[in-house]
C-alpha cells in the first residue's frame, strides 16, 4: 500500500486548504484585536502625557513640582527606549536583502530603515524636550521649597 496515491493527495490537499480556510479568518481577528490594543495603549500615553502637562500647570509647591519633574524623567527614559527599538529595527530592515528595484534604480526603491531612523530621531527629540521640562520643574521646586503645599507630607520642608 503507498501513501503517494492520488486520492490521497486530494484528501491531504483537501485537509490542507480546510486548515486555511479555517485558520485564516481566526489571524486576521487576532491581528485586529492587537492593532486595538496598541491604539488603546497609545491612547493611553497620549492621555497620560496630557494628564502631565496640567499637573506642570497646577503645580505650586515643591512636592508637586519633583512629582511633575518625575513624571517627565520617566517619560524621557521610556522615549530613549523606543528610540532604541527603533534603532534595532532599522539596523534590521537595512540588513535584510535588497531587491532587485534597489539595485537597478536605487534612489527610487523605497527606503523602510529611513523611516524607522527618523521615529528614532523624533522620539529622541521628544525624550531630549521632556528631560528639559524635568530640569525646569525640579529647578522650580528648589526655587518654591519654602511654599505652602496642600499635601500633610510636605509641612516639614516648608518649616
Amino acid at each position: 500500500m503507498t501513501l503517494k496515491t492520488p486520492n490521497f493527495l486530494a484528501t491531504r490537499f483537501a485537509l490542507v486548504l480546510f486548515g486555511i480556510l479555517l485558520l485564516a479568518p481566526g489571524a486576521a481577528l487576532f491581528a485586529s484585536a492587537k492593532d486595538s490594543q496598541k491604539d488603546t495603549n497609545t491612547q493611553r500615553a497620549f492621555a497620560d502625557t496630557s494628564a502631565l502637562e496640567r499637573m506642570a500647570e497646577s503645580a505650586q509647591c515643591a512636592a508637586e513640582h519633583a512629582e511633575v519633574a518625575r513624571g517627565y524623567r520617566l517619560r524621557a527614559e521610556q522615549l530613549e527606549a523606543k528610540a532604541v527599538k527603533h534603532e534595532k529595527n532599522a539596523t534590521e530592515l537595512e540588513a535584510r536583502p535588497k531587491g532587485p528595484m534597489h539595485h537597478k534604480w536605487p534612489a527610487m526603491a523605497q527606503k523602510p530603515w529611513a523611516k524607522e531612523r527618523d521615529m528614532a530621531m523624533q522620539a529622541r527629540r521628544a525624550a531630549n524636550e521632556s528631560q528639559l521640562l524635568a530640569d525646569k520643574h525640579l529647578r522650580l521646586g528648589m526655587e518654591n521649597i519654602t511654599a505652602s503645599c496642600s499635601n500633610a507630607m510636605d509641612s516639614a520642608v516648608g518649616n
